[in-house]
């Protein structure tokens, strides 16, 4: 977790984690375990916002989807009230290209997402070296993480009312444990899903590449009997010439034979 103070005196603790915490493609969930427990322990008194990284500069990928739905199974579906999308490399593409790609109708789960976020969209330059165009972006970022506290922190405050009445200190220790047993049940089959849809489209891969393979090989027999067949006519040709080419010339010598006789007589 990282701490940082602004000028005004506030501060803002920040607990980054990366796409590799869904990856549902990891060999293993070890990691995954560890970065969860951490996730718990950090955010028991709640997440105020959730900020999501994205390239301005590339389009809205499958893995980003993934991301994004992992993200909404994990925590679920209210954590949308929470996210902020940030979008980097914003002097490379320009506010009026960002905004195209935000309106494109075929970007409809990017369209769906902003939405779902009530519009809290912040586009980052990286390159830029404009102190005043740097805090202005800060500036922004910071507006919209504030309206997702003043709307969660009273959210915030009555849950921990509700959680703390009417429970002793050793059951509340049950309860987090509890919580902490249903994260790792819902990760390990968050990976058993995605490991099963691996191996389905494995197999349908490996089943699509030997009926291909079988066409081919069938393919490849059918167009040697048909060239063994070619050769067996044209042979049969060739030798019915032939012989039409010896009784034309049995016949040649027999008449020139008799011509001949004719002749002398």
């Amino acid at each position: 977790m990282k701490r940082t103070t602004f000028r005004d005196g506030s501060s803002c603790d920040l607990w980054p984690f990366t796409e590799r915490l869904f990856d549902m493609n990891a060999s293993t969930t070890e990691d995954a375990r560890k970065e969860i427990a951490k996730c718990m322990d950090l955010s028991k008194d709640g997440i105020h916002a959730m900020l999501l990284v994205f390239s301005a500069a590339t389009r809205f990928l499958d893995e980003d989807v993934n991301t994004v739905e992992s993200i909404k199974i994990f925590f679920g579906d209210s954590i949308s009230n929470h996210m902020i999308l940030v979008f980097t490399n914003g002097d490379q593409v320009g506010e009026s290209t960002f905004k195209k790609m935000l309106s494109n109708k075929r970007a409809r789960y990017l369209q769906e997402l902003v939405r779902l976020c009530a519009h809290r969209v912040v586009l980052f330059d990286n390159r830029t070296s404009d102190a005043a165009c740097q805090q202005q972006q800060l500036k922004k970022l910071l507006e919209a993480v504030d309206s997702v506290i003043s709307d969660t922190d009273e959210v915030h405050g009555r849950q921990k009312e509700i959680d703390v009445e009417g429970y002793t200190a050793e059951e509340m220790s049950q309860s987090k444990k509890d919580m902490y047993d249903q994260y790792l049940m819902l990760i390990t089959k968050m990976v058993e899903e995605k490991l099963n849809s691996s191996i389905g489209k494995l197999q349908n891969q490996l089943m699509e590449e030997q009926k291909a393979r079988q066409k081919v090989e069938s393919e490849v027999a059918e167009a040697k009997l048909r060239s063994e067949e070619e050769i067996r006519k044209l042979r049969e040709s060739l030798e019915k010439a032939h012989q039409e080419n010896d009784k034309a010339r049995r016949f040649y010598e027999k008449f020139r034979w008799v011509d001949e006789k004719c002749s002398i007589m």
